[in-house]
């Protein structure tokens, strides 16, 4: 029969591989929404950009919104 040792070993081994397994998909699942973010903040920050650079022309806000609506959607 093993030793005590050797049980809690292998019962400290299992407990340990059992919460890395388990925690894996919640690590993997949390990289996407920060890759959505990331896409988001850089459409935000191009969309900034091109309504200064619009000022008050309406043609070039309207063309600003419909960039950035295209952004979005590639960050799906």
């Amino acid at each position: 029969m093993p030793s005590r040792h050797v049980r809690l070993s292998a019962l400290r081994l299992s407990l340990s591989l059992a919460l890395l397994a388990a925690g894996t998909p919640a690590l993997a699942s949390e990289a996407t929404p920060q890759a959505d973010e990331q896409c988001v903040m850089q459409c935000d920050e191009a969309s900034d950009r091109c309504m200064a650079e619009a000022g008050a022309d309406e043609k070039k806000q309207q063309a600003c919104d419909d960039a950035y609506a295209e952004c979005l959607e590639r960050c799906k």
